[in-house]
């Protein structure tokens, strides 16, 4: 397939066909016929910071579609800071930035995007989407850059955190008002976080998750059971691929393992490692997609 627009996100749905997220739409596609194809929906936002829709299949067949906001934390186009006393005008957009939308698996198609149901909201960049066995949605979301731009007193290298979020419908979440575990953000002093939902984990800063997997095989045994996160960011926290322990639900606890290290760049040798995207295969090993490479790896039992 060639001339797509930015083609990120891509899914296998229950009824065999290929979903692809492309800027501005997402598109249907017969693997057996790849030159057809169908647009499912349109009109998704392609502009800003955050312009490429995440993406993840629902359970009885619809589909989970992530918006990233515009902004850093709901500056304007002039890069001016927002208001403290007045709404993100994102959030307020048809359909909201920082949301995830769902589209039911009767939906005709194509269907406008300001027309789906707005899923949840206040989730600044989600890529990384996971729907456990019981329903519940993860998405793994990004924080905002620069904070000690607005507050010199908090660091950008420690601040603020990557977070797990555990969404359900209707949920509000506290993108940009609030960070990490229920702080104002500096440019929302006055914000009041316990009316969002408190993230379920908190990831290194800066760490980038951008792709999740519950790990179901026993080729790779440190990630049996396990939840595994590809962290894709530059700093020292990101480019590696981590897995932690779940409950019965497949929620993460504890502290992380690393799967993939020392990710870093090697003169002559290597550039620094990017993860963006897994898929785990039948005899259990992971294929692991990773950006700054150009390159699409295999990680197996030795």
């Amino acid at each position: 397939m060639t001339k797509l627009d930015r083609p990120g996100a891509m899914v296998m749905g229950d009824d065999g066909f290929l979903y692809i997220a492309e800027a501005g739409r997402i598109i249907r596609v017969d693997p057996g016929a790849p030159d057809r194809v169908d647009p499912v929906v349109t009109g998704l936002p392609s502009d800003g910071l955050h312009n490429l829709p995440g993406l993840a299949v629902a359970k009885g067949g619809g589909l989970f579609i992530s918006l990233g906001s515009a902004s850093d934390n709901c500056e304007d186009d002039k890069g001016r800071r927002p208001q403290s006393g007045r709404l993100c005008p994102e959030l307020a957009e048809q359909p909201p930035r920082g949301s995830i939308l769902f589209v039911p698996p009767d939906t005709p198609r194509p269907v406008a995007a300001r027309s789906l149901d707005v899923f949840a909201t206040g989730i600044r960049s989600a890529l990384a989407l996971l729907q456990l066995p019981d329903g519940l949605l993860l998405a793994a979301s990004n924080g905002r850059d620069n904070i000690d731009s607005v507050d010199p007193q908090l660091s950008d290298q420690k601040l603020p955190h990557d977070m797990l979020l555990a969404v359900t419908r209707g949920s509000r979440h506290g993108w940009p008002y609030c960070f990490d575990l229920a702080r104002p953000s500096p440019e929302y002093p006055r914000a009041r976080c316990r009316d969002f939902v408190r993230p379920a984990m908190l990831f290194p800063a800066h760490a980038a998750p951008l792709a999740m997997l519950g790990y179901r095989g026993s080729a790779i045994p440190a990630a049996k059971g396990k939840l595994v996160v590809a962290y894709h960011g530059y700093r020292a926290a990101g480019h590696r691929i981590v897995a932690f322990a779940t409950n019965a639900r497949g929620v993460p606890l504890g502290r992380s393992i690393d799967l993939v290290s020392g990710w870093t760049a090697v003169r002559g040798l290597r550039p620094q490692g990017a993860p963006v995207a897994m898929l785990e295969l039948a005899d259990g090993s992971i294929l692991i997609l990773e950006d700054h490479n150009g390159t699409l790896l295999r990680l197996a039992k030795p």
